[in-house]
């Protein structure tokens, strides 16, 4: 968990694109108007291979917060190849453009 005081020199770093809002009320599935490192919702920065996934409208794995182990727990919901990419939706607004997807229908934000 990044400490609140914190997280607007955090939006100032490469780090910014890596955050996942660590917020246990998850109050933002309720206002739906996330940003990225939002500064009113805590941040957590996962320090594993998680942080490396591309997003995708189509995604192999997902993810979702343990609050009480302050865990993220992160699966395969489908069948994943050798040498294939593990991706995710990143469950808040993109906020970059998405190039390699033409053919996907956009999802809902915060699923």
């Amino acid at each position: 968990m990044v400490p609140n005081e914190e997280v607007a020199l955090l939006a100032r770093t490469t780090l910014f694109n890596y955050v996942f809002e660590w917020d246990p009320q998850e109050r933002y599935k309720r206002t739906r108007d996330l940003v990225q490192c939002d500064p009113r919702y805590g941040q957590g920065v996962a320090l594993g291979l998680i942080s490396l996934c591309n997003h995708s409208e189509n995604p192999n794995s997902d993810y979702e917060f343990d609050y009480a182990n302050n865990v993220i727990v992160w699966r395969a919901v489908s069948d994943i190849a050798p040498g294939e990419e593990v991706t995710l939706h990143y469950k808040v607004p993109i906020w970059f453009e998405m190039l390699d997807e033409p053919e996907a229908e956009p999802q809902e934000a915060l699923v």
